[in-house]
């Protein structure tokens, strides 16, 4: 089973994807931070702890948009 986890902060969305049937139960970490001039800059490791870190900006204006856009970036 996977399982969506959301933390919203003060300033930033941070959330998880975690898949109890690997030995390795986080999929998906990642953090939408710095909400300012209508984008977020968007850190995101796909596989476990030893995966890279990707970092970009995206077109998102508030947690609202972020959580709106989140189907998408899991879906790629």
């Amino acid at each position: 089973m996977k399982i969506l986890v959301l933390n919203a902060g003060s300033s930033s969305l941070k959330f998880g994807v975690f898949d109890n049937s690997q030995t390795d139960s986080r999929v998906i970490k990642g953090e939408f931070e710095r909400f300012c001039h209508g984008q977020a800059t968007l850190h995101l490791r796909v596989g476990g702890e030893q995966a890279p870190t990707y970092t970009s900006c995206m077109a998102v204006t508030d947690f609202a948009a972020a959580i709106a856009a989140l189907p998408g970036l899991l879906a790629e």
